[in-house]
């Protein structure tokens, strides 16, 4: 039986990460003993319910950062994800001695001696779009606060080569091809559920819009898209399934489609539904 280290911002939904974190923790847990490392506390049952799993807390060991790593960040007024990244990696390489594989779902990392697998959905070293930047902050701040968190957590290019590096799309892929100059072997995110057939006739003639309420996902732009598609195709329908994240967003997002009866929001659904 092998010790894998998952390193993990949060296990917690929402999140397309952290659901491929956790189904790696439940495709492990019957041939490994696990330990992940993680900010956040860990609610099993919640997990399972939003991702589909059937994870038990006897399945792996849950190791927090430490306070002292913490407790600065409850002081700021922003999350400083990247920055959280990069302590946590410091952490993760005083501990990876310990284990026999080191595996991530968060992106690229460095472990420094370590090799380890990296399951990337967006690689970090990669220029955000404009478009994303426009609603956070100026291009050339973020720039710098890329540049210092990397100074920070003494991030290595050769060492984030040298894992084994996974895609979860072929696009992602060539973005980290074109980025670090490595092949990413693409394994698509798993989706949980049974899926049965209906026949056309009985289908809605509309789009589902699957994601969180986060600026980053472009609700106000999927809605767009969809109006304009009814210009030609009036019956066309929108549904937004969407869980909670930004408060201010999904006010922004609810007031938007309030005047348009061919929109609709669901929120905190659960998985059957």
């Amino acid at each position: 039986m092998s010790r894998v280290l998952l390193v993990q911002p949060s296990l917690q939904p929402p999140g397309g990460g952290n659901g491929v974190s956790n189904w790696m923790l439940q495709a492990l847990r019957d041939e490994h003993e696990i330990t992940a490392l993680t900010w956040q506390p860990t609610d099993v049952e919640a997990i399972n319910r939003y991702y589909g799993t059937s994870l038990r807390d006897s399945d792996f060991t849950v190791r927090r950062l430490s306070a002292s790593s913490r407790w600065p960040f409850r002081l700021m007024p922003t999350p400083l994800a990247h920055l959280r990244r990069c302590v946590m990696l410091r952490e993760a390489r005083r501990i990876a001695d310990g284990f026999d594989v080191v595996v991530t779902a968060h992106n690229e990392a460095d472990f420094g001696r370590r090799r380890a697998i990296q399951y990337v959905h967006y690689p970090w070293t990669y220029p955000r779009p404009a478009g994303d930047l426009r609603w956070y902050h100026p291009e050339l701040l973020v720039d710098a606060y890329y540049r210092g968190c990397a100074w920070f957590g003494d991030i290595d290019f050769d060492r984030l080569r040298a894992n084994v590096t996974l895609a979860n799309s072929a696009w992602t892929a060539r973005l980290v091809e074109e980025r670090l100059g490595v092949e990413a072997r693409v394994l698509n995110p798993p989706i949980a559920g049974d899926f049965p057939e209906s026949p056309w006739p009985e289908r809605v003639d509309g789009f589902v819009c699957l994601g969180r309420f986060s600026r980053e996902k472009r609700l106000g732009m999927i809605v767009e898209i969809v109006e304009r598609v009814r210009a030609s195709r009036p019956g066309v329908v929108l549904s937004i399934v969407a869980s909670r994240d930004d408060l201010e967003y999904e006010q922004e997002i609810r007031e938007l489609v309030r005047d348009r009866d061919w929109a609709t929001i669901h929120s905190g659904l659960a998985r059957d539904e």
